[in-house]
């Protein structure tokens, strides 16, 4: 076999070739390889974005470089030497992550993710993966992990660990030995507790430990200096720690899912915060000091009233309160100038407080599954609105002051009590979506032949006969109809 090979030396290629011995060749790839057999490489550099093979058989590299490599289906192959940037497996066939192809290679970046969907996952991370020195980033989630090797905390260059969706049921302590790791990514484990080590982890900045059995958040959760973002979602919380508040560094939180009938401590420097799906129906009034928070989400908990508090936070740009049981809006939202986010779907609304006219700002307004059978007047003085829901609300009638939000982008009615469209619809010129579905709508005015930005309308269960579906068809012949 060996004779046969055809041997290339020295060479700028744009292409490789089967059964080929190569030596000191620099290959620029552009396209994906479907198949590469029988070939060798030695002290070849592979200068491509990305080479990414789907077939790789009885190939050997020596002393070879590559700055992003990608393996579907590979066997009988031999990596030694060399250096890769980053190495991404599709495909895993070994449940104990031997990783024996890969000899004496510095590998900064490993990413298994894609592999956890094809053939088997990994049970047992193998010692062997301790002797990439220079490993930065390991990405191992969705497998069927519950214990890493103890040789695993030598990894001192690592940055980034991910092994969400794993099988851990105790959060592996060689993790804490880790003082480089800026990225941790434990979600969708079985884990019950959070050592009091994890204080060694000094220069971590994003913790992840969603949908896990957490009842409780360790003291020393607050000695992670550089934290900037938290998230606790879908685990068994009540409360946390006094001492968090301590962490000026934390930006982002989320505790969304969790079981939180009291508004828990104050960050003060805290950007963004999800509490939506807890059992809150009131909010401290020491909210108020939330003065760096932009983002609040507090949807689908058990506010009767809307916590007036929240209007004292004048840096809100976000708010989403939807599917909570009030019925009316306070005119203390008209406070909330900055925002340019407001979720209020499923709250029962059958009117809006005049005050809401002063969100000059807001370009997205989420008002769905509410009770208003006449597109209320004050909507329609929101002229910064681009994103406009109000299904299922009801309506039976949209005014001719519609006209005046101009920059809609995306109106959507679906499921109202809808029989026309007032001509004003055509001075809506950046309309790029229009959902009219499930209505009892017959026709559509001549003036929507204006919208020449409209990618889509849908008129799904009306009542447009064939011969108006032509006549729309004729108005916009450059969009999709849905009929």
């Amino acid at each position: 076999m060996e004779n046969k090979l055809l041997i290339v030396k020295q060479k700028i290629l744009h292409k490789l070739d089967n059964n080929t011995h190569y030596m000191g060749c620099t290959f620029y790839i552009e396209e994906n390889i479907q198949l590469l057999s029988d070939s060798s490489f030695e002290h070849c550099s592979f200068r491509g974005q990305k080479l990414f093979i789907y077939h790789l058989y009885r190939c050997t590299f020596t002393n070879c470089n590559f700055s992003n490599v990608k393996l579907a289906d590979y066997e009988n192959i031999l990596f030694e030497g060399g250096y890769i940037q980053r190495l991404v497996l599709i495909k895993y066939y070994e449940e104990t992550g031997q990783l024996n192809f890969l000899q004496n290679t510095i590998i900064e970046q490993l990413d298994c993710s894609s592999s956890s969907t094809e053939n088997l996952k990994i049970q047992e991370l193998s010692s062997h993966i301790c002797t990439f020195q220079n490993l930065n980033q390991l990405v191992i989630p969705r497998h069927s992990l519950s214990k890493l090797p103890l040789e695993i905390a030598e990894l001192n260059k690592l940055t980034y660990l991910d092994l969400f969706g794993n099988c851990f049921s105790e959060f592996p302590q060689q993790i804490c030995e880790l003082t480089s790791l800026e990225y941790l990514d434990l979600s969708e484990n079985k884990l019950s507790y959070v050592p009091s080590e994890i204080k060694k982890l000094q220069s971590l900045a994003r913790l992840f430990l969603a949908y896990n059995r957490l009842s409780n958040v360790p003291l020393e959760i607050a000695e992670l200096i550089s934290l900037t973002t938290l998230s606790l979602e879908g685990n068994m919380l009540s409360c946390l720690p006094d001492n968090m508040a301590n962490i000026s560094s934390l930006k982002g939180l989320d505790l969304s899912f969790n079981r939180f009938s009291l508004f828990p401590i104050v960050f003060p420097y805290l950007q963004w915060l999800n509490l939506s799906n807890n059992k809150l129906s009131n909010v401290s009034q020491a909210i108020v000091e939330f003065t760096s928070l932009y983002s609040l989400s507090l949807n689908n908990n058990e506010f009767i009233n809307f916590p007036n508090e929240v209007t004292n936070i004048t840096s809100l740009t976000q708010l989403a309160i939807g599917n909570n049981p009030f019925q009316t809006l306070p005119s203390e939202i008209g406070k909330l100038t900055s925002l340019t986010v407001l979720h209020l779907y499923r709250n029962g609304l059958s009117n809006l407080p005049a005050q809401i006219v002063n969100l000059t700002s807001l370009e997205q307004l989420e008002i769905s599954f509410n009770d208003f059978s006449v597109l209320p007047l004050e909507i329609t003085q929101l002229v910064s609105l681009r994103h406009l829901y109000l299904n299922e609300c009801g309506l039976v009638q949209l005014t001719e002051e519609l006209e005046n939000l101009t920059l809609l982008t995306d109106l959507s009615l679906y499921q109202n009590r809808l029989t026309h469209i007032p001509k004003t619809i055509g001075k809506l010129i950046n309309l790029r979506q229009l959902d009219l579905a499930n209505n009892a709508i017959s026709e559509i005015p001549q003036e929507i032949s204006n919208l020449h930005s409209l990618e889509m309308l849908n008129l799904s269960n009306n009542n447009v006969s064939n011969e108006q579906q032509q006549t729309i068809r004729e108005y916009l012949p450059n969009c999709e109809l849905r009929f």
